[in-house]
């Protein structure tokens, strides 16, 4: 389970660090403002799913919960692989 919550952990951060990214470039002048807006709207509701996690860190089940999400995003985002999950 410390693996996992570990996994868990890194997921987030690179999650927020990646959002961050997003912002960063969608502030440059070299994006046009529609497909700035595109992309937001198309990347909100997954960070809504995000944020919306339980995030208790007492119970197993919740942290069983955002693991298996972060896992999926990961694997829909492609920066998963099988070997990762242990």
């Amino acid at each position: 389970m410390t693996k996992r919550l570990r996994l868990a952990g890194c997921s987030l951060a690179i999650m927020l660090c990646a959002l961050s990214t997003s912002v960063a470039a969608a502030q440059s002048d070299s994006l046009p403002p529609a497909l700035i807006q595109k992309t937001l709207q198309a990347n909100f509701p997954e960070l809504f799913e995000l944020l919306a996690l339980p995030n208790d860190a007492i119970d197993a089940n919740a942290i069983r919960k955002n693991a298996d999400w972060l896992e999926a995003a990961f694997r829909k985002a492609r920066l998963c692989n099988a070997t990762t999950r242990q």
